[in-house]
């Protein structure tokens, strides 16, 4: 394991050691820690379903008339694994899509995806 020499400010030391001695935890385990919950990479947020869902519809609302797409299609690989229920999120695009008359369902792929063609 790498050794990394630091200065350490005098009263932060004497919390860490009166924490070692108390919890029985060394003090480089310690540091270990903090140093890596302050490097973690949060999790990421899911998205709003409302939010989900302006954002297909607007972006449905944006494709060339006649043109057919996929609601995962109206969203980044990373905006779509936010999404935290896409099957509903598709019923309700296809209900608020139809109802605007932004779209209409056309079928389905071969992985059971929703076809749309924009109207």
């Amino acid at each position: 394991m790498p050794q990394l020499f630091l200065s350490i400010e005098e009263e932060v030391l004497q919390r860490l050691l009166e924490r070692a001695l108390k919890y029985a935890v060394p003090l480089e385990d310690q540091i270990n820690e903090i140093l890596a919950r302050a490097t973690a990479t949060p999790p990421p947020q899911q998205m709003d379903f409302s939010n989900a869902l302006a954002t297909a519809v607007g972006r449905a609302a944006e494709r060339p008339s006649a043109e057919e797409f996929l609601l995962e299609n109206l969203f980044s690989p990373e905006e779509w694994r936010l999404i935290p229920t896409p099957k509903v999120l598709g019923r309700e695009f296809r209900k608020e899509v139809e109802r605007q008359g932004i779209a209409v369902h056309t079928g389905r792929t071969a992985s059971n995806k929703a076809i749309y063609r924009r109207q």
